[in-house]
């Protein structure tokens, strides 16, 4: 690797039913790797409402993250509800817009603090995890943005994108809460006007943090490439993070499962066991003509900035 004693975090930024989680577990399973999912909702998914971890065991029960907590609680004074509240404050992308002076110096100091939160989180992890790279999946790039600069942390974005009309049709459909499956709430429909309006707040924020970042420091990937061609993607971040992945690379080649570490928020394929990479298109086969035709439009600037194809064609769909 790149850096044995520096303190690396590979951060998988983009927008929700991306497909980073599968890109999270994969990171995870090179040697010296830990993914830990998305940290950033840690606070509410484990401290507060005590939900699974991927190892299938609550998050108060669970050896890993029980150390974790114990080890914030001896550095941090806050609340649990005082860490959350300035989480969700600081990842609102309208914090950007802060004119007044008054306004600027609170900022300031609850990027203070949103900072000193997510150190303590990086380190208790990495130290619990034994390693010096970690990954991160929270996915919201106004996390980014304010943790960037002046860090004892080096940072590697792995920024995951996804065909925008298969993100609007996965959350224009409602799932069910179901706990042990990795499901914290019931996740109601999101409307594609809506899914389409956030589409593109996600990219020109993403393109800020781009912006922030040296260019050896930045990686676009493609949800797709993920699960067609896992092991060209391995061989981008090979040398993008400084790795050796051939012994990952033969594993999924031959159809190797994916081994999955402690995760308590993020999609509900964290729950799975012995996990393989699946190229699942049904929202090719089900998304109405109309809706294609339409859906298409209204997101033709993100598929020509991200180089998608405009027809089912070209992306492969026959039916």
């Amino acid at each position: 690797m790149k850096s044995v004693t520096t303190k690396n975090i590979v951060y998988i930024m983009g927008h929700a039913r991306s497909g980073s989680t599968i890109l999270n577990i994969l990171l995870g399973n090179i040697d010296g790797v830990f993914s830990a999912g998305e940290i950033n909702n840690y606070v509410i998914s484990g401290w507060v409402t005590n939900e699974y971890c991927s190892c299938g065991k609550r998050a108060s029960d669970c050896e890993f993250w029980s150390g974790v907590q114990s080890s914030i609680e001896s550095h941090l004074e806050q609340e649990p509800s005082e860490i959350a509240l300035v989480t969700r404050k600081m990842e609102n992308w309208r914090t950007i817009f802060s004119v007044s002076k008054q306004k600027r110096n609170v900022q300031t100091l609850r990027r203070n603090a949103y900072v000193l939160y997510a150190h303590a989180f990086f380190n208790s992890i990495l130290e619990r995890a034994d390693s010096n790279w970690l990954v991160d999946a929270s996915k919201v790039p106004m996390r980014l943005y304010n943790l960037l600069g002046g860090s004892e942390f080096e940072y590697y974005v792995i920024h995951m994108v996804r065909d925008p009309r298969a993100v609007c049709y996965s959350l224009n459909r409602s799932i069910e809460k179901n706990l042990e499956g990795g499901v914290q709430k019931d996740l109601s429909s999101r409307s594609y006007a809506t899914t389409i309006k956030e589409l593109y707040i996600s990219a020109i924020l993403s393109a800020l943090v781009k912006w922030k970042l040296p260019a050896s420091r930045y990686l676009c990937v493609k949800h797709e490439d993920v699960v067609v061609r896992t092991a060209d993607v391995l061989d981008k971040i090979d040398p993008f993070l400084g790795v050796r992945c051939d012994s990952l690379k033969d594993h999924v080649r031959g159809g190797g499962v994916l081994f999955q570490s402690h995760n308590v928020a993020g999609n509900r394929l964290r729950m799975q066991k012995d996990i393989k990479i699946t190229n699942d298109q049904s929202w090719l086969k089900e998304m109405s003509a109309a809706r294609y035709i339409l859906t298409s439009l209204a997101v033709a600037p993100l598929l020509i900035y991200f180089r998608y194809p405009f027809t089912r064609k070209a992306i492969g769909y026959e039916g």
